[in-house]
């Protein structure tokens, strides 16, 4: 029979029970990890989404914007056209009044007067009203472009919440998780080997 030198038989090594859960307890916190940071993507599509449709919406509220201005311009060109007409048949009406009377039409005086201040007031009537058609219109183009406005700014906030959405991949942010966690545990375990 050989001699065999005293040599310890192997013995089996208990399982580190705590490690295995530790391991497990790395792949849980990195699979949550992956799909916290694939929701917040998600979350971003979403909100780039509902931007996007508020910009959409912005653009159309400016065309019906330029859409009414442009209304208003061709009803107050009506209503321009309506007055000058009135102007005109009241002058008519007050022509053949003064000539039913006998006065004689051009010869001075009260007659002259009376058709100098009735064109003078149409005239300030046409002012009014054209006026107030500016107003109008200016303050339609005004809305219109407050809304081209809003469209730009919510394109921008759209092109920027699709660029983070892009930027954001949940595989890196699991395997960001799973080394930070392993290394952790490597250095636990390190400090555990060299007290025993």
């Amino acid at each position: 029979m050989v001699n065999v030198p005293n040599t310890p038989t192997p013995q089996a090594q208990p399982i580190d029970l705590g490690g295995l859960f530790a391991l497990a307890g790395i792949y849980t916190t990195a699979i949550s990890t992956w799909y916290e940071v694939d929701a917040a993507r998600d979350r971003l599509k979403m909100m780039e989404d509902r931007v996007r449709h508020e910009q959409r919406m912005a653009t159309l509220n400016r065309r019906m914007a330029e859409d009414a201005a442009a209304g208003i311009l061709f009803a107050g060109e009506r209503e321009v056209g309506r007055q000058t007409m009135m102007t005109g048949s009241q002058k008519a009406a007050n022509r053949a009044s003064v000539a039913a009377r006998g006065v004689q039409l051009g010869s001075g005086g009260s007659v002259a007067e009376v058709e100098a201040s009735g064109d003078i007031i149409a005239e300030i009537d046409r002012f009014n009203i054209e006026g107030n058609i500016e107003r109008r219109v200016a303050a339609a183009r005004m809305h219109g472009v407050n809304y081209a406005n809003e469209a730009l700014t919510r394109g921008v906030e759209a092109a920027g919440l699709a660029a983070t959405r892009r930027s954001i991949n949940p595989y890196l942010g699991a395997a960001g998780s799973l080394l930070s966690d392993a290394s952790g545990l490597a250095q636990e375990w390190s400090y555990a080997r060299r007290r025993t």
